[in-house]
C-alpha cells in the first residue's frame, strides 16, 4: 500500500526498498518506521512509500514477566521502603541503629542473591520506571558498584562496603528543594550551586552516626569528585579520592544516565558507553572505567537491539576501538560492523 509520508505512523513497516531518483538506497525494506526514519525520508525528499497494512508492535519485555525479575522487584521494594523510613529519621536527627543494621544487611544480601545473575544490569534498567527515584537510584548504585568491585576482583569485605556506600551515597539529595531536584529544564547557576550542596549535606547528616563506617560518610561527600580535579565539592584530584568514592562515581553516573528524568528520557546503555568512552577516561580512575565499559558491553553479547533505522539485529562482537558500535548480525545472517557507519547506531536494547 503506497501512502504519503505525511500519514505514516511509527511502527509501520516498509514493504519495499526506498530508493531515490539517483538509485541510492535510502531505507531498506522490512524496516520499522521510527521518527528517525521519517526524518531521513524527509531529508531525501521522499514523498510516498510502500508499507504493509499492519503496524508492528515492538516486542514486549519477557524479563519483566520472569520469576527472577519479580523476586528482584520484591527485594528492591523492601529495601526501598526501609531506606525511606531510615532516611526520614536521619533527616530528623533520629538514629535507629537496629534499622540501619537491617538496611546494611538487606543490601549485602540483595547483592549476594543477584550478583551472579547475567541479567542483573537489565533488571536494574527495568527498575527505572518505578517512582521514589532517589531511593531506587541508591539501590541501583549499590548493586552496580558491587558488580564493579567484583569485576575488579576486590575482596568480599570491600565489595560489601561498596554496596553499603551506594545505599547511602545520595541521602543529601533529600535536603534539596523539590523545585530544583525535579526541575524539568536546565538549572540556573544559583540552582546548580544549591544542587551541588547535596554532597556536603549528606556527609553532615551521616557524620555523627557511629554505626556507619567512615567510608560511607566519605563517599556521600566525594562521589561527585573527578580524577582531573573538575568535580565537587572540593575539586580534589585522583590520588586524593578514595577507591570507594571512585567506584561509586562511575556507578552513580551510569545509573543516572540510563534513568528517566523530567528533562530527558533514559539513554540507551550504548549511548552512555559512548559518552563515557569519549569523556570518562580523564574523569574516572582509568582501570575502573575501562573494566566497567568492557564488562557492561560484553553483558549484551547476543542480545537483540533496535537500530536507529528501525531494524533489529543481535550483537555479535564488541569493537575495542569503538565500543558503543559493535558488530551486529541481522536476520538472515548478514554481518555489519556499525563502526563503519556514521549515521547508524543502537537505539535501544530489546528486553
Amino acid at each position: 500500500m503506497v501512502v504519503s509520508i505525511d500519514v505514516i505512523k511509527e511502527g509501520m513497516v516498509l514493504k519495499e526498498d526506498v530508493i531515490n531518483e539517483k538509485g541510492m538506497l535510502i531505507v531498506a525494506k522490512d524496516t520499522i518506521v521510527t521518527e528517525n526514519i521519517l526524518s531521513r525520508l524527509r531529508l531525501y525528499k521522499i514523498t510516498e512509500v510502500d508499507i504493509t497494512k499492519n503496524r508492528v508492535k515492538r516486542e514486549g519485555s519477557s524479563l519483566k514477566d520472569s520469576i527472577e525479575f519479580k523476586h528482584f522487584k520484591k527485594e528492591t521494594n523492601e529495601v526501598k521502603d526501609s531506606l525511606n523510613n531510615s532516611f526520614n529519621k536521619i533527616l530528623n536527627d533520629v538514629t535507629d541503629n537496629v534499622e540501619l543494621n537491617h538496611i546494611m544487611d538487606m543490601g549485602k544480601r540483595m547483592f549476594a542473591d543477584n550478583c551472579g545473575n547475567s541479567n542483573i544490569l537489565d533488571m536494574l534498567y527495568c527498575m527505572q520506571e518505578f517512582s521514589d527515584t532517589t531511593y531506587v537510584h541508591c539501590i541501583n548504585v549499590a548493586m552496580i558498584a558491587g558488580l564493579l568491585g567484583k569485576w575488579l576482583s576486590w575482596s568480599e569485605d570491600d565489595i560489601n562496603m561498596l554496596v553499603i556506600c551506594g545505599m547511602f551515597h545520595d541521602i543529601g539529595k533529600l535536603t534539596i528543594p523539590d523545585a530544583i531536584l525535579h526541575k524539568p529544564g536546565k538549572l540556573t547557576d544559583s540552582e546548580y550551586f544549591i544542587m551541588k550542596q547535596h554532597t556536603v549535606a549528606g556527609f553532615n547528616r551521616l557524620q555523627h552516626i557511629d554505626i556507619l563506617p567512615p567510608e560511607v560518610k566519605r563517599t556521600a561527600m566525594l562521589h561527585h569528585e573527578r580524577c582531573n580535579g573538575t568535580g565537587y565539592p572540593l575539586g580534589i584530584v585522583g590520588e586524593k579520592i578514595d577507591k570507594y568514592s571512585k567506584v561509586i562515581a562511575i556507578a552513580d553516573v551510569y545509573d543516572a544516565l540510563t534513568a528517566n528524568r523530567v528533562y530527558r528520557d533514559a539513554l540507551c546503555p550504548f549511548d552512555v558507553v559512548a559518552i563515557l568512552e569519549k569523556e570518562g577516561l580523564e574523569l574516572y580512575e582509568t582501570r575502573y572505567i575501562m573494566t566497567f565499559l568492557h564488562k557492561v558491553l560484553y553483558s549484551y553479547l547476543n542480545k537483540k537491539v533496535y537500530l536507529n533505522n528501525g531494524m533489529v539485529a543481535s550483537i555479535k562482537e564488541i569493537n575495542p576501538d569503538s565500543r558503543a558500535k559493535p558488530v551486529v548480525m541481522f536476520e538472515g545472517g548478514r554481518i555489519v560492523d556499525l563502526s563503519q557507519y556514521d549515521g547508524i547506531k543502537i537505539d535501544s536494547v530489546i528486553e
